[in-house]
């Protein structure tokens, strides 16, 4: 059970206890909005743009989540458990999305 308990946790460790990260994090992902913007000649359009925004949404929600754990002190973080893991699985998408837009021919 510790296995795959350091297995869910592993991707995420990086993060905790530094919500500037998890906001640099965010920067890269709204960096990347913008690149498929200029990739898509100026036109804006949602398919591959919302894996990238809702990726961006979710950093920034767990960077607000880490600063108020850092200033908190707290000790236990179940909330890893469930939000490293999905963080990590909506940020693969987002990166997979982006990539087939850039490399597919229009």
């Amino acid at each position: 059970m510790n296995t795959v308990m350091e297995f869910l946790y592993a991707p995420i460790q990086p993060f905790v206890w530094h919500p500037e990260r998890a906001f640099i994090a965010a920067a890269i992902f709204i960096g990347l909005v913008i690149v498929a913007v200029f990739v898509n000649k100026g036109t804006i359009k949602i398919k591959p743009i919302m894996p990238l925004l809702m990726a961006f949404g979710c950093w920034v929600l767990f960077g607000i989540n880490e600063y108020i754990a850092h200033s908190t002190k707290t000790d236990i973080r179940i909330d890893l458990l469930f939000f490293g893991p999905a963080i990590m699985l909506i940020s693969a998408y987002a990166i997979y999305a982006f990539m087939k837009c850039l490399f597919t021919k229009k």
